[in-house]
């Protein structure tokens, strides 16, 4: 018998990172997606465990079952998982990566049969004024902040979501950020002063 060829070690996150180069682009992402496979899931940088006390409580202002939630650039990430088990079943989940959104709708479609999934582009999404109560973003801003690009498609995604957000209940923008330094950070005051609405930043690092 012939000797079993080793197997080779999958690739850290780190590495699979590094090969996607633009983050804006959306065959880097499906790349990236098709490589970890429709099991596996992905957290930029921050578990449940780390943001669950501070995401809960902000969405106890409503009945679970009224509170429309957009989570957009949700990637394989379990952030939504973890939101709707907790009792918010109205989730709608958005990503321009198809291989992202099927495998997601794949793995939720039995146990979490209510949340929505759509292949979009967070930056020009389509959606009616004040459909959503409370926008969860969890690293999509980071990745729209190219360095190389600039920050236009990070604020063209700003300017698009305070149309989205329902006035009734004050809207809610929760973004878990990389770096206290980031942008929004710096900015956070003027956003509330333009959007008027209840803003959230979770920074890791």
């Amino acid at each position: 018998m012939g000797k079993k060829k080793a197997q080779q070690p999958s690739p850290s996150s780190d590495d699979l990172l590094n090969t996607l180069g633009d983050f804006t682009s959306k065959e880097n992402w499906d790349s990236f997606f098709t490589i970890r496979g429709s099991d596996d899931s992905f957290e930029w940088y921050a578990e449940w465990t780390e943001l669950q006390g501070s995401l809960l409580p902000l969405l106890q202002g409503a009945p679970p079952s009224s509170l429309q939630i957009l989570v957009p650039g949700c990637g394989n990430s379990r952030l939504s998982e973890h939101v709707y088990d907790a009792g918010f079943h109205a989730i709608t989940n958005i990503d321009f990566s198809k291989v992202a959104i099927s495998d997601m709708l794949r793995r939720n479609v039995r146990d979490r049969p209510n949340m929505r999934w759509r292949v979009m582009d967070m930056t020009q999404m389509q959606f009616t004024n004040e459909t959503f109560d409370v926008i969860l973003d969890k690293g999509g801003l980071d990745a729209l902040m190219e360095p190389e690009l600039g920050s236009k498609l990070g604020y063209q995604y700003l300017s698009e979501v305070c149309f989205f957000l329902s006035s009734d209940l004050g809207g809610i923008l929760a973004f878990m950020l990389f770096h206290r330094n980031h942008p929004v950070n710096r900015t956070s005051r003027l956003l509330w002063l333009l959007l008027r609405k209840r803003i959230l930043l979770c920074c890791t690092r």
